[in-house]
């Protein structure tokens, strides 16, 4: 069975009603539980997402949370 790697993106609490599919093919690099982690973070630095206390991004592998990602001050 193949990984689906999905995630949710909150700013505060205002939590995006979009779900983010991260697929191969856009990094030469294949996804797992490792890369998967590069590719969030690629996500959130090409919108500057990254300079935003308060922004977390859950990432879900096949449906179930696999890890979050906290910007702080």
């Amino acid at each position: 069975m193949k990984t689906i790697y999905t995630g949710k993106l909150k700013i505060k609490d205002w939590v995006s009603p979009l779900e983010i599919n991260f697929l191969d093919g856009f990094h030469d690099y294949k996804l797992n539980d490792e890369t998967i982690l590069d590719s969030a973070m690629d996500y959130l630095y090409k919108d500057n997402l990254d300079y935003i206390v308060g922004v977390s991004l859950t990432i879900f592998k096949n449906g179930n949370k696999f890890k979050t990602i906290k910007i702080v001050d």
